[in-house]
Order: C-alpha cells, then structure tokens, then sequence
C-alpha cells in the first residue's frame, strides 16, 4: 500500500547496453515499480511511471542507494524511450553527457512518427545534459521530413532564437490543414507571443 491505496507491483529485468557516467558492476539490472494509476492522488504526487515493453531501448538515470539503485532524477520519466539501434552504431556513441543528447536525437530521427510526437521533450531533455549545445543539434529537425517534427523544432527554438527559419515553419504550420489541430493553434498562440514580446529570447 502507497499513499493510502493498494498498488499493483510490477518487476522488469533489462541489460544494460552501455553506461554514460558512472560504474556499473552489472550488465543487468532488474526494476521493482509501481502503477500509481492514470493520475496523481493529492496524497501521492508522482511524475509518469514506466512501462517497459520487451526488446525496446530506454534511457535511465540511476543512483546508488545503500546496495540498490534507484531513480536518481524523479521529476524526469522513470525511463525515456530510445529509437532501434544496431550493435555496430551503438560502439560509437561516447559514454559522455554528450552521448546521452546523441541517442535522444537519433531517436526522433529513426522514429519521426512515434517518438517524434514528442521531439520537445527529448530537446529539453538533451538540454538539461549538455545545456546550450542542444540547440545547434535541434536546428537540425528544422528541415525534417516530418511537419510535426519540423514544427516543434522551431517551437522549441523559438524561446532561445528568433531566426526567419523559426518564424517561417510556425506560420506555415499554423496554416497547414493536414497539420494536426493542436500544432497549428499552438504556432498561431506563439506568433502571437512573439509578435508581442512575450516569452522571446533576450
């Protein structure tokens, strides 16, 4: 029982493919989590718990706790889903920070149409591990394929620079019918801003 509720337990095993920062004397690790249910209780706050689906790559920070490990950054997901990735490509990521911003943006590019849905968040997440570097990285997607892509690059970009790319995807996004809804009153809602001063990078 947690925050005055039963809680269903669940327990994953995963292999670790390769560590970023830090020692882990395992190539195995097995996870002990709960289901908090579809939303937070004032009683239990908690950011989005995992769920691990068989053969999939994820992103975890972890830190010693006694003899266990537990999640080191918890306003972050528990896990952050990474793209495929063949064993070959995986020996030339660095074990840096660096290599950390790397897989999260490989991620939106092998997988535009899943992961891509949320391209802000793996943007900020890369910036929160290597800071202003993330941004020449995700001036990249700006001429991505995908038009949800391509728009949250120049959403994303629009709070750190206001160039004529940035400006020119959020007015043809906001006028693009095959865009979906949100994004388009998204783009109209930060022209506006823009266009007022709101929220714009000094």
């Amino acid at each position: 029982m947690i925050g005055g509720a039963d809680r269903d337990e669940f327990i994953a095993e995963a292999d670790v493919g390769q560590v970023f920062k830090g020692n882990l004397s395992s190539h195995a690790v097995r996870f002990r989590y709960f289901n908090f249910g579809a939303y937070p209780t004032p009683e239990f706050i908690t950011p989005p718990i995992a769920s691990f689906d068989v053969g999939s790559r994820y992103i975890i920070f972890l830190r010693s706790r006694e003899t266990n490990l537990e999640v080191a950054v918890p306003v972050w997901q528990m896990v952050i889903p990474l793209g495929p990735k063949l064993s070959s490509e995986a020996a030339s990521v660095p074990p840096s920070l660096a290599g950390i911003a790397e897989e999260l943006f490989d991620s939106i590019k092998s997988q535009p149409k899943t992961l891509g849905r949320t391209a802000t968040h793996y943007f900020s997440w890369a910036k929160e591990v290597v800071g202003k570097n993330a941004v020449p990285a995700v001036e990249y997607f700006l001429v991505s394929d995908d038009d949800l892509v391509r728009y949250q690059a120049a959403w994303w970009l629009s709070f750190r620079e206001i160039t004529s790319p940035v400006i020119n995807i959020l007015l043809d996004t906001s006028n693009n019918s095959s865009v979906e809804t949100w994004a388009r009153s998204e783009s109209e809602r930060r022209l506006e801003d823009i266009h007022k001063g709101n929220w714009v990078p000094k």
